[in-house]
């Protein structure tokens, strides 16, 4: 007899409803050619479809009820990973070079989580561009490095929580955006 852990499903085995928190449903267990298999009914096909449904399966191993609960949301750090990724990707899908000091943070901060990895470093002239690669699907992220001074750090760090908070504009004219790039030549801040 093979037994594969199965897990209680998400929807009804017959009307493929999905269960809403709270809900009842049973579980019946067969033994399809010698192999357990677990079937998960919503509460209204188990009242309506029950007989049919056994007519058509036969007889079953085990049966049982439970009541349906919803898994708990993430937890808010990986929520802020995911949504920082997902920042990352927008802003450099859109090429806003006003907003390359967050998208330097954001990696950073992606880094820092083991969601990036910095491959290289590359330099033209005085740009440097760090290319980290996403270990679990193999993209590539360009960032520009935006040469921060400290008296910029507020300031970016405004723009990125505002990022989180309301996310990227859908219409930005680059001319009339705050520039986080101050210049301030006695206080660069460097990863050297």
């Amino acid at each position: 007899m093979d037994w594969k852990i199965q897990t209680r499903s998400k929807e009804c085995g017959l009307c493929s409803g999905l269960y809403q928190d709270k809900a009842p449903y049973h579980t019946l267990l067969f033994d399809v050619d010698h192999t357990w298999t677990r079937y998960d009914i919503c509460e209204t096909c188990w009242k309506t479809k029950k007989e049919s449904f056994l007519k058509e399966k036969g007889e079953f191993i085990s049966h049982w009820q439970g009541i349906f609960q919803s898994p708990p949301p993430p937890p808010p750090e990986i929520l802020e990973q995911n949504r920082a990724e997902e920042l990352l990707r927008e802003l450099l899908k859109r090429n806003l070079p006003s907003f390359a000091p967050s998208a330097f943070v954001l990696a950073a901060m992606l880094e820092r989580k083991k969601e990036l990895k910095i491959k290289s470093v590359k330099t033209s002239g005085e740009t440097r561009i760090f290319i980290y690669e996403h270990p679990a699907s193999g993209d590539i992220f360009p960032i520009v490095d935006p040469n921060l001074r400290l008296a910029q750090l507020d300031r970016v760090q405004q723009d990125v929580s505002d990022l989180f908070e309301k996310g990227i504009p859908e219409t930005l004219n680059e001319t009339n955006r705050s520039t986080t790039m101050v210049e301030d030549p006695t206080s660069t801040v460097s990863s050297d």
